[in-house]
């Protein structure tokens, strides 16, 4: 990203929509990873804007929880700014599935 890390108010932005996206990984029978490959390397602002409304109608119609209007609008604006924030948050996505699944690990143990 230009060598800028991102401030403590992006990083929330970032983590809350890997979250949501983390869901395609961890619900239903199988990982879904459609949405989180699209946005690991972006070409351009309007995939990532596609990859979202996609992902939000998906989401909708299987009663996922989504981030609100406003973290949508600023990761948009940021991907705007710069296309690796998209690749960081998938990124993040993938690790917040290993993480849930180690932790569901452990409790049947």
């Amino acid at each position: 990203m230009s060598g800028v890390a991102p401030s403590k108010d992006e990083w929330d932005v970032l983590h809350e929509i890997a979250r949501f996206l983390n869901q395609f990984l961890t619900k239903g029978d199988r990982p879904r990873y459609g949405y989180i490959d699209r946005l690991a390397n972006p070409y351009q602002p309007k995939v990532i804007e596609v990859t979202l409304q996609e992902a939000l109608r998906e989401a909708r119609s299987a009663d996922y929880w989504v981030p609100s209007a406003d973290v949508i609008r600023k990761f948009i604006e940021l991907c705007n700014k710069d296309l690796s924030y998209a690749t960081i948050t998938s990124a993040l996505a993938l690790a917040f599935q290993r993480k849930e699944k180690e932790e569901k690990g452990k409790e049947e143990v």
